[in-house]
């Protein structure tokens, strides 16, 4: 799979009301998987991030990131 460029919002919905993102595909990053249309929610994405990373770090960067058409999924691997 080749790692291509993708807008932060073609891939998630931020709702800064509620201080969550929601994914509209399904992503792994950094081998932690997040299931499309289930809501991350900042205090809880500070306590389970992986590798240090905290996804609302990255909001409004482009991602690094590898598609896998068949699993329909998308496997972020940096930030712009």
């Amino acid at each position: 799979m080749e790692t291509k460029k993708y807008d932060f919002g073609v891939i998630f919905t931020y709702n800064p009301g509620l201080n969550s993102l929601i994914p509209k595909y399904d992503v792994i990053v950094n081998g932690r998987r997040y299931r499309k249309g289930v809501p991350i929610f900042k205090h809880l994405d500070q306590l389970l991030s992986v590798g240090g990373l905290n996804l609302f770090n990255y909001i409004g960067q482009d991602i690094a990131g590898k598609w896998d058409a068949e699993r329909k999924e998308l496997n972020i691997v940096g930030f712009y």
